[in-house]
């Protein structure tokens, strides 16, 4: 141990040294880098233009009175609240600025556009996460009414909480951070990327003496907070900046030694603690996985599964999955979504498959885990993706699907294709076919399963353009007594149900309304949502909704299925009946089962009426012209 203390001095006292030779001298006379009680440090300045590193970092400090100054941004004019240099400021580094809240209410709406940093070095995202951790996160308060945060991209995020009833007043929240989910006056966002520039609205519609109030803030300065969150006139925001053109030589000599440092001191201590470290951390490893298997087994006898059904559900290994997607090689990405990213497989007996990878979870979401495969292991159904297997092995979730070649619902039908048309038979049949398959689910699966997240992009197509519903990472397993399950709201805007939304209680009919803005986008070719970063979202399915005259719907109808004119009818049934499935309340809507069954039938008489009209296009067959013929009087008689 002497030793290695003494080999780090050493290293230390030759980097130290090398460094001090090098550093820059940024102390003149004219500079200053104290504002008040706030520190301004290298490479932000105030006073002339070399004493900061660029324009994008002059500070202005401003008095508002004899002890009171408070520093400034001055391109942005924006108060800075805390710099945070890294090793290398002139690279890269964070400072925190102040900006204001949004607040609505009485019944009001109030729309906010937040400061525009495209001109500047700032961003309010980090695109290395390792190199600059400290993120922003969106929070909403209030008791009623809803918040949207939208990015320059016109991408948005929607949340709202609702009054426990200890909280009467409606901007009370909670007194612990991490209970910011929605049932407390407060939500949270972490997930939203915005870059140069954002907007919030926020909403109250729910009468007077209620407020609500939304900010973007940095999730650093959230976890500081010792009391709950509040409403606030102004809040911390992290603003990132990484500079990679002012390296100039003796700079890049400056980096590599610093960066030499760190290095050689890690490698040193890596050298003697790698050993033990190893261990320790193999030999956890080791005992979760064992934990896990043994709590996977016994799920399976509690579930009375016989050999051969519990050989159906493949426990595959880490390096088996490795090998198939090549070690999740970019290149293998089919898609992304909420619920993670999906890899294109080969296993070594040549089978394709998906793999879907998730973040990781902890023990105890683990064990929830594993019973959702077992739950999902039972599903089988034509049109709903096969589970193969899943793997124990690591942090984050994998779950094996079979491979599903030809795309999504929503490819299909929003970016259509002048080679190939898709046809009235075709949608009414893929309609019919998940239609099916969600009927399944809640109907005839030994345990009720609620899929909650049915959209276009969940609806998979193989080479026959047959569907197969999938992604099942929010979807929740009921016994059969329970008409519900209260959650907190999961799910996609634009298609989940709206009385989901306010009681938080998702039941099958929330699947059944989910399936009619489907059916929408089926029978008009249009997406359920419209949004643009100037204007508000707009509801397609509210519009179709609104609309009564049969002249009017037409007009709203794919003009590709309005082809066939001689079916017309039968396209009609179905709008009725996807607004029977948009229906506001629950119990307005048809079951699933009703629902699949009247598909089914209209697929039949469009069949039928097919069949007839080819019958009478080409005439008689040359059997019947023979049965004709036989029954005809003959005149010489």
């Amino acid at each position: 141990m002497k030793i290695l203390n003494s080999s780090t001095l050493l290293v230390s006292l030759i980097i130290s040294s090398c460094l001090w030779k090098l550093s820059d001298q940024h102390n003149h006379k004219d500079c200053i880098h104290q504002c008040g009680e706030r520190a301004i440090p290298y490479p932000f300045g105030i006073g002339p233009d070399y004493c900061s590193l660029s324009p994008d970092f002059a500070v202005s400090c401003i008095s508002f009175s004899s002890s009171s100054q408070i520093p400034f941004l001055k391109k942005l004019n924006l108060e800075i609240f805390e710099v945070r240099n890294s090793d290398f400021p002139k690279f890269y580094g964070t400072v925190f600025v102040k900006i204001p809240s949004v607040t609505a209410c009485n019944d009001t709406e109030i729309r906010w556009n937040g400061p525009n940093l495209g001109n500047s070095i700032f961003s309010f995202y980090s695109q290395d996460s390792l190199m600059i951790p400290s993120k922003n996160v969106f929070v909403s308060v209030g008791c009623h009414g809803y918040a949207l945060f939208y990015n320059q991209y016109g991408d948005s995020w929607g949340c709202t909480s609702v009054c426990t009833p200890d909280n009467k007043d409606s901007l009370s929240t909670p007194d612990r951070m991490d209970l910011c989910y929605g049932f407390n006056n407060c939500c949270l966002i972490s997930d939203m990327m915005v870059s140069d520039q954002y907007r919030i609205s926020v909403s109250v519609h729910n009468g007077l003496k209620h407020c609500r109030s939304a900010y973007l803030i940095s999730q650093d300065y959230l976890a500081t907070l010792e009391s709950a969150v509040a409403p606030m006139p102004a809040v911390p925001v992290v603003l990132h900046w990484i500079n990679k053109d002012m390296f100039s030589d003796w700079e890049k000599k400056r980096f590599f030694f610093q960066l030499l440092y760190p290095t050689l001191v890690s490698f040193i201590l890596a050298c003697c603690c790698v050993g033990i470290c190893w261990r320790c951390k193999t030999r956890k490893g080791r005992k979760e996985i064992k934990l896990r298997k043994k709590y996977f087994m016994g799920r399976l006898e509690e579930q009375r599964f016989n050999q051969e059904e519990a050989d159906k559900i493949k426990l595959f290994t880490e390096k088996e999955l490795n090998k198939a997607t090549e070690k999740f090689n970019e290149n293998r990405i089919l898609g992304r979504g909420g619920q993670g990213t999906v890899y294109k497989g080969m296993l070594s007996d040549g089978k394709l498959i998906a793999v879907k990878r998730s973040g990781s979870i902890n023990e105890n979401q683990w064990m929830e885990y594993i019973n959702e495969v077992i739950i999902l292991s039972q599903v089988n159904h034509r049109n709903v993706v096969k589970l193969l297997g899943c793997c124990l092995e690591t942090k984050s979730l994998l779950l094996v699907y079979e491979f599903i070649s030809n795309g999504t619902l929503r490819e299909l039908i929003h970016t259509p294709s002048e080679e190939f048309q898709v046809t009235w038979e075709i949608r009414l049949r893929i309609a019919s076919e998940v239609a099916g398959a969600i009927a399944y689910l809640h109907s005839a699966c030994s345990t009720p399963i609620f899929h909650r997240d049915i959209k276009s992009s969940n609806i998979l197509l193989d080479h026959k353009y047959t569907a197969k519903v999938c992604d099942f990472g929010i979807s929740r397993s009921t016994s059969m007594d329970e008409t519900h399950i209260t959650t907190g709201v999961r799910g996609t805007f634009g298609y989940f149900d709206p009385q989901y939304f306010i009681t938080r209680r998702f039941s099958e009919k929330s699947d059944v309304y989910s399936f009619g803005v489907v059916l929408v986008e089926i029978l008009t070719g249009q997406k359920p949502i419209r949004i643009a970063i100037d204007d508000d979202p707009t509801s397609f399915v509210m519009q179709f909704m609104s609309v009564t005259d049969e002249s009017a719907i037409h007009q709203m109808l794919d003009p590709i299925i309005l082809a066939s004119h001689n079916i017309i009818e039968y396209i009609m049934e179905v709008v009725y009946l996807a607004k029977r499935c948009l229906n506001p309340l629950g119990t307005g809507r048809p079951t699933m089962t009703h629902v699949a069954s009247e598909l089914a039938c209209l697929r039949q008489k469009l069949l039928s009426a097919k069949h007839a009209s080819i019958i009478d296009k080409s005439g008689p067959s040359q059997d019947a012209k023979l049965v004709l013929t036989s029954q005809a009087p003959s005149e010489f008689n």
